[in-house]
């Protein structure tokens, strides 16, 4: 399931520099933006282990997050931080990072609220041996479709904006592996991980252990998730069980493709709408004579088997399997993807710039923003979108 969809969280690498996603970022994704937007910081302790390794966050400010002279109402701005900003290191006034942090800013200190900080776990340059993009299965529409044929009746949908998502791997997360992975049923104890992977994990869906296992998220207790162990040769779930094809899946939002495509059987139920329209077959006009890692040339044919908590609209979530979902804070070997790599870009926060005024903040004394529309992409990257058409009548296959 697509968890992160367009929500790109900040890493600050090395010293501490920071960006913005989310498939990105999808579907369960409220636990997710808890633990990337809010909540509150990790242990002292914890955030110990990696002392320079943070995220900014200022989802609701078209400047930036304002680095104040000191910590005072209507004290002088320093430096504003987006993403991409690079600073030397971060340290909390009192020791517990639970008001302010010190951020060293060229030659001057200046200090940004907490809100705007998390400590994460993140070893920026640890790379696996490279992954099997090359061996990742391909399959023709006549060997997954279900009913209906690829040369079907093309219903154009109008622009549609990426992002991709993509399996969480345990080989790219350090810290101590405190947090229980339990199994949906069972309680069996699937293995112990950092605080770090299970929040990738749960915010991508699907994740694989260091031991190769594959796991995808299946219910929700007491707050936690417990986990559904995949089949060898699986990738992902989607939703109603459909198995996710690397570069040939995606989430939607399903009552929009109704809207746009006047559907039948459609209603005001979304839930009804995914039941009836799980599976769907989409031409991605653009994807249609890519090569991919395995040699292939993309047909342009994606299956819509899954959904995100922020895959509203005119929005798609592209799953990538094991490939990078596009998130410019990971290292290279996972920033990336063939479909970026052919120029088609993720919507990242930046996008979103048209804001207006709500109030100054009760501690600096700045001005705070709201997004003026959920939707400023469409006016401010235009040249993200992809031209998509649903396939009438052409549905893919749930389980393989």
């Amino acid at each position: 399931m697509s968890k992160f969809a367009a929500a790109f969280s900040v890493l600050l690498r090395g010293s501490v520099f920071g960006v913005g996603f989310g498939a990105a970022l999808g579907a369960a994704l409220g636990a997710a933006l808890g633990a990337v937007f809010g909540g509150s910081f990790m242990p002292e302790a914890e955030a110990s282990v990696f002392a320079n390794d943070y995220k900014v966050l200022c989802p609701s400010n078209a400047e930036g997050c304002a680095c104040v002279e000191k910590p005072e109402p209507e004290s002088r701005v320093v430096a504003r931080f987006t993403q991409y900003t690079k600073v030397k290191s971060a340290t909390g006034t009192d020791g517990s990072l639970d008001k302010w942090v010190s951020i060293s800013a060229g030659t001057e200190t200046c200090f940004l609220s907490h809100e705007n900080v998390r400590a994460v776990y993140w070893e920026n340059e640890r790379c696996p041996p490279a992954d099997n993009a090359k061996n990742l299965p391909w399959h023709k529409p006549s060997q997954f479709l279900r009913t209906g044929s690829a040369g079907n009746k093309k219903i154009p949908l109008g622009k549609i904006f990426p992002t991709y998502y993509n399996i969480a791997d345990e080989n790219f997360f350090s810290g101590p592996k405190n947090e229980e992975l339990l199994e949906v049923g069972s309680n069996r104890l699937l293995g112990r991980v950092s605080k770090s992977f299970r929040d990738s994990l749960d915010f991508e869906g699907t994740g694989q252990l260091e031991s190769g296992i594959i796991l995808n998220v299946g219910e929700r207790a007491n707050g936690a998730w417990k986990y559904v162990v995949l089949p060898s040769g699986s990738f992902g779930l989607g939703i109603f069980s459909q198995y996710l094809y690397p570069m040939q899946s995606a989430a939607v939002d399903f009552s929009y493709l109704c809207e746009q495509a006047k559907l039948p059987g459609c209603s005001d139920d979304a839930v009804a709408n995914r039941k009836r329209h799980a599976g769907i077959l989409l031409y991605v006009k653009q994807f249609d004579g890519l090569t991919l890692p395995n040699g292939v040339v993309h047909d342009g044919f994606i299956c819509a088997q899954d959904i995100g908590g922020v895959i509203k609209k005119d929005r798609i979530d592209i799953f990538v399997g094991p490939q990078g979902g596009g998130s410019p804070w990971e290292p290279v070997c996972r920033s990336t993807n063939p479909f970026i790599e052919h120029g088609f870009a993720s919507l990242v926060p930046a996008d979103w710039k048209l804001w207006k005024e709500n109030g100054p903040d009760k501690i600096t004394g700045q001005m705070t923003y709201l997004r003026e529309s959920p939707f400023e992409y469409r006016q401010n990257v235009p040249e993200k979108a992809l031209d998509i058409s649903i396939v009438d009548g052409a549905y893919c296959k749930g389980l393989w």
